[in-house]
């Protein structure tokens, strides 16, 4: 029993070395946009909630309709209120109820520079800012079931011990539609929610980029043939904040991915994984700093098109950005995880995927094995060490049977 203990504390160590702590900077928001782009343009128009105190408060976990909301008649009336006196077209509203905001997604009828700053000398609101548009980072390779057969069923760390597999932790993904029936999926997931356009119902259609996040995460042995996730243990929340595309792209916005990041606030998760990426966004920044200010550690895609200033999720906010190790050179500051050829479930079966998303989700798992052993043995001091021998022990403790 003490040599079991020894092992996992010397493990707990070595966990600690692969994750860097990330500083919250307190720099300002811009305030102010520049120009009015043409009238197709999407704008998020963000306010304060207008209804008093005593009538403010998250009614349920269950995410469903605006609809279902206490005085929901109340906040649309005021957005069409809003709408109307600014010559905006209001095209979706929705209350985030964890930061006490309420936001309009509109477009202007009048581009004009007036129209804007008649709407930022509106008292009831607080900024507007462009409706951005966001990718994830992955891609999948073709694989046969021929050659499906010949992979090893399980597809975790090899070398950590089988009680060490996050169990007691909570991860949250937002990305694509995650497969609930998915056999190696299914035991893990508690919550799988849509917020795209069915505005916080049960998903009800799987997509390959969050089904094969989840996999690498949490995915769960399938008698012989399938494939276990780096923390297999894991409890998963599964928010759909992105959508395919018929080109096989994959999206997301502004407002899904706030409406998602509101529903990380309430839930509290240990992890949250974001394997994307996009321009920087002054709501999804706020949201965010909020996760981390609330003890949710954040693990997020890096971008080799965007500067860490210039793109959401930013380090900037809290979160650990992480790169697949064969696909760029090394980065200061950016965590580095496996991330080309890991056999995951996209879909309803099983594939290879490749990139910084994946990456992303390798090192969500690993954390959670951290968690999991610091829980365990809180009373060995964690070890440090430069990015150099976290990147060799990686390699160390990541080999395959």
């Amino acid at each position: 029993m003490k040599n079991k203990s020894m092992g996992l504390s010397i493990y707990c160590a070595m966990f600690a070395l692969l994750l860097i702590i990330v500083p919250v900077s307190n720099a300002s928001e811009q305030g102010t946009i520049d120009q009015i782009a043409d009238n197709q343009k999407e704008w998020v128009v963000v306010l304060n909630d207008p209804r008093p105190a005593r009538a403010r408060g998250w009614l349920s976990n269950s995410y469903q309709d605006s609809a279902n909301y206490q005085n929901s008649l109340e906040l649309k009336r005021f957005g069409r209120r809003v709408a109307r006196k600014h010559g905006l077209v209001l095209k979706d509203q929705w209350l985030i109820e964890s930061m006490g905001l309420y936001c309009l997604i509109v477009k202007f009828k009048d581009n004009s520079e007036q129209a804007l700053q008649a709407l930022l000398s509106d008292k009831r609101v607080e900024w507007v800012q462009e409706s951005n548009e966001f990718k994830l980072l992955a891609s999948e390779e073709s694989i046969n079931a021929e050659t499906m057969h010949s992979i090893p069923a399980s597809n975790s760390l090899s070398k950590i011990p089988a009680n060490v597999d996050g169990s007691g932790i909570v991860i949250a993904i937002i990305d694509s539609g995650v497969d609930s029936d998915h056999p190696d999926l299914a035991p893990a997931i508690k919550l799988n929610t849509d917020f795209v356009a069915a505005n916080g119902v049960a998903v009800t259609a799987a997509e390959v980029h969050g089904t094969a996040i989840a996999g690498v995460i949490v995915a769960r042995q399938n008698e012989e043939l399938g494939t276990s996730g780096v923390a297999p243990g894991a409890d998963l929340l599964a928010l759909r904040g992105c959508w395919e595309q018929q080109s096989g792209a994959t999206r997301c916005s502004t407002l899904s991915l706030a409406r998602a990041l509101n529903a990380v606030i309430l839930n509290q998760p240990d992890i949250l994984n974001l394997s994307l990426s996009g321009p920087a966004d002054r709501l999804l920044s706020a949201l965010l700093r909020r996760v981390v200010t609330d003890g949710t550690r954040v693990m997020a895609a890096f971008d080799p098109a965007r500067p860490n200033h210039e793109r959401f999720p930013s380090s900037n906010d809290g979160a650990q950005i992480v790169r697949a190790d064969r696909l760029n050179q090394e980065v200061a500051g950016v965590f580095t995880a496996p991330g080309a050829q890991l056999v995951t479930s996209p879909g309803s079966g099983y594939n290879f995927m490749t990139g910084h998303s994946v990456a992303t989700a390798y090192a969500s798992g690993v954390l959670a094995l951290q968690k999991q052993a610091e829980q365990t043995t809180r009373t060995m001091p964690l070890a440090s060490t430069g990015r150099n021998s976290q990147y060799r022990l990686v390699n160390l403790v990541t080999q395959r049977k």
